[in-house]
């Protein structure tokens, strides 16, 4: 889900209750702070990690929210000037299991959500 913010320059993309944990993510995610969105999208193509792929949907949902909203406003965009202004990934709500373990206890297993925000700069036109 796309939310515009109020200076009309930046576009807020997030993906809530994504099944990676938060640090697993951040992990992805400090690779590409203060990046263009370009730069991103190709590192992300490249990267082994699972959550990647879902960063990579994330990033190219924030690049069709943006050429949406300039043809909704009639207005060029270059794409090569759109920076990645903010990134991060909050800790999401936590399932816990329960794991049978010996003489009859069991263990508690949290399998942890996050979510997954991004924030883009259109950069000048």
């Amino acid at each position: 889900m796309a939310h515009w913010l109020d200076d009309d320059r930046e576009v807020m993309v997030k993906m809530p209750y994504n099944t990676a944990t938060p640090m697993k993510a951040r992990r992805v995610i400090n690779q590409l702070r203060g990046k263009t969105l370009a730069e991103a999208l190709e590192i992300l193509r490249f990267m082994p990690q699972s959550v990647a792929v879902d960063l990579y949907k994330l990033a190219q949902n924030a690049l069709n929210a943006a050429r949406q909203k300039a043809a909704n406003d009639s207005r060029t965009l270059n794409e090569n000037r759109i920076t990645i202004t903010e990134i991060y990934a909050d800790q999401g709500p936590r399932l816990r299991r329960f794991r049978p373990t010996a003489r009859g206890r069991a263990h508690r297993i949290d399998k942890t959500a996050s979510h997954l925000v991004i924030i883009i700069d259109l950069g000048d036109e």
